[in-house]
């Protein structure tokens, strides 16, 4: 059996902060994955997303995972 897990989708969660917050905190509460990847290719606004997507993530369990950027991820303690 397979853990539960997150990757997200840039076109569901938002480019507004407050949004992406609100959004994946209800996917978080609802579905309880185990691990969650941020996943966006296009958004210049990674970093910020990112830190929001943490700050989420961590108060839920959910170990998360930045896609891509490996130094961000080392520099959040992702």
């Amino acid at each position: 059996m397979f853990a539960p897990y997150l990757i997200t989708d840039p076109d569901f969660y938002s480019q507004e902060e407050k949004l992406f917050k609100q959004r994946l905190l209800a996917v978080l509460q609802t579905h309880r994955p185990f691990l969650a990847c941020f996943r966006d290719k296009s958004t210049p606004s990674y970093a910020r997303l990112a830190r929001a997507f943490l700050e989420t993530c961590t108060p839920c369990s959910t170990q998360a995972l930045l896609h891509t950027h490996v130094e961000l991820a080392v520099e959040m303690g992702a």
